[in-house]
C-alpha cells in the first residue's frame, strides 16, 4: 500500500470510528424519569402531581410521588425540580390525568404547552377525573407499574373506550368542524380507579359527560375498531330478559341528504357483527324464529341509543362526530360559525343492522 492510500484509509476510520465525550448522554440513575401526570386547579393555581420509580433508595418498592404548585403548566416542571436530587425529565410520560374542575375551566393553556413540546409523545393518553389528580395518582403508586397507562389500553382494544391520545386530541383541538373527547376516570367506593365514560368538549372546555354505559355506542360510531360490551333487555312473552352482548366487528357511515336547506339530514349506517355472551337457559338459542326476534330488538336498542346519543351531543352544541368536518368536506363554501348555528337542528336518521354469528353459553 502506497503513502497515499494508506492516509486516506487511515482518514476514512477516524471518520467513522466513534468519537467519545461529544454528545451529553444521559444515564437512566442519574435522572427521574416521569411516568404518571396530574393537574389539579387550587387557589386559582395549577398544583401538578407526577409519579416516577424509585430505584436507590435501599427497601423502597413501588414509584414516588412528587407536586407542585405554580401559575403556568410549565412553571410545574420547575417546581418538580426544585424538590428533585436529579433532573427530571417527561419523555417518557405515559398518562397525563386532568381533574374535571379544570378541564371545565379550560384546558387549551395546558394543551398549548404539550404541543410545543416535543419530548412528549403523541402516544401519551389524557384523561379527565372527576376526583383530584393527584388522588388518581396516589392510588396508583400501589398497583403494578403503568396501571393507568394500560388500564385505557385494554379498555380500547377490548371494552368500550374509542381510542385516544395526544395526537387524536390535538387533532380534534386544532382542526376545524370537529371537538375533543377524552376518557373519563373516577375512584369507585372500593378505591379502585376505573373508567366512568368519557368527557366531551366545545373548544377547550368540558361541557357534558357520556356515561360508561353509552360508550360503547359512542365507540360504534366513531372508532373503526368496533368491538365492545353491552347488556340488552329482550322481551320476551312480556317479560324483559337481560342478555349479554358483544359486539365484534363492523362499519359506520354517515350521509348528508339537504345540505343546502336551513334543515339538512344526515343519515347514519351501522352495520355490526354480534355474539350473544350469555343468555338465561330458557331462551332457546338454536330456534331461528327467536334468533331473528333477539336480532331485531338488538337493532332497534341499538337505534334509539346511537341516536338519543346523537341529540344529546347536539343539545351542548358539541361535535365530536366531526360532523363539522364531513359537511366542509362537501361545501367549499363552508362556514364553521354558520354551521354550529344550525348544528342542533339537523336531523339524524339512524339505521342499523345486526348480524349474530353465533350463541354464547346460557347459564
Amino acid at each position: 500500500m502506497n503513502k497515499t492510500n494508506f492516509c486516506v484509509c487511515f482518514l476514512i476510520i477516524l471518520l467513522l470510528f466513534p468519537s467519545t465525550g461529544c454528545t451529553r448522554d444521559k444515564v437512566i440513575d442519574e435522572i427521574i424519569v416521569i411516568d404518571n401526570m396530574g393537574f389539579d386547579l387550587e387557589d386559582g393555581k395549577i398544583l401538578g402531581s407526577a409519579t416516577y420509580p424509585s430505584f436507590d433508595i435501599p427497601g423502597h418498592k413501588g414509584p414516588d410521588v412528587v407536586h407542585g404548585i405554580a401559575s403556568t403548566n410549565t412553571g410545574i416542571l420547575t417546581s418538580f425540580n426544585n424538590q428533585a436530587a436529579s433532573p427530571i425529565e417527561v419523555g417518557q410520560t405515559r398518562i397525563i390525568v386532568i381533574n374535571e374542575r379544570l378541564a371545565q375551566k379550560g384546558i387549551g393553556d395546558l394543551i398549548t404547552t404539550l404541543k410545543r413540546d416535543p419530548i412528549i409523545g403523541s402516544n401519551t393518553y389524557m384523561v379527565i377525573s372527576k376526583d383530584k389528580a393527584n388522588q388518581i395518582l396516589s392510588v396508583s403508586v400501589n398497583k403494578s407499574p403503568f396501571y393507568l397507562s394500560n388500564l385505557i389500553k385494554q379498555n380500547e382494544e377490548n371494552n368500550n373506550t374509542p381510542p385516544t391520545n395526544l395526537h387524536s386530541v390535538f387533532y380534534q383541538y386544532y382542526g376545524t368542524g370537529q371537538d375533543v373527547y377524552i376518557p373519563f376516570i373516577q375512584i369507585n367506593k372500593d378505591k379502585i380507579v376505573e373508567l366512568d365514560g368519557l368527557a366531551i368538549f366545545k373548544q377547550d372546555k368540558m361541557k357534558m359527560k357520556v356515561s360508561q354505559k353509552d360508550s360503547i355506542f359512542f365507540k360504534l360510531l366513531k372508532s373503526k375498531k368496533k368491538n365492545g360490551n353491552f347488556e340488552f333487555p329482550y322481551s320476551a312473552s312480556g317479560e324483559k330478559r337481560m342478555l349479554d352482548i358483544r359486539t365484534v366487528n363492523g362499519k359506520s357511515k354517515f350521509t348528508i341528504s339537504d345540505q343546502t336547506s336551513k334543515q339538512p339530514k344526515v343519515n347514519v349506517t351501522l352495520r355490526l357483527s354480534c355474539l350473544i355472551k350469555d343468555a338465561p337457559e330458557d331462551i332457546n338459542l338454536s330456534d331461528p324464529k327467536r334468533m331473528k326476534s333477539i336480532q331485531n330488538q338488538i337493532e332497534k336498542r341499538v337505534s334509539k341509543k346511537t341516536k338519543d346519543l346523537i341529540i344529546s351531543l347536539q343539545s351542548k352544541n358539541t361535535d365530536p362526530f366531526g360532523f363539522g368536518d364531513l359537511f366542509r368536506g362537501r361545501d367549499r363554501n363552508w362556514n364553521e360559525k354558520e354551521f354550529y348555528r344550525i348544528y342542533p337542528d339537523i336531523k339524524f336518521k339512524v339505521n342499523v343492522h345486526v348480524n349474530l354469528l353465533q350463541s354464547g353459553v346460557g347459564k
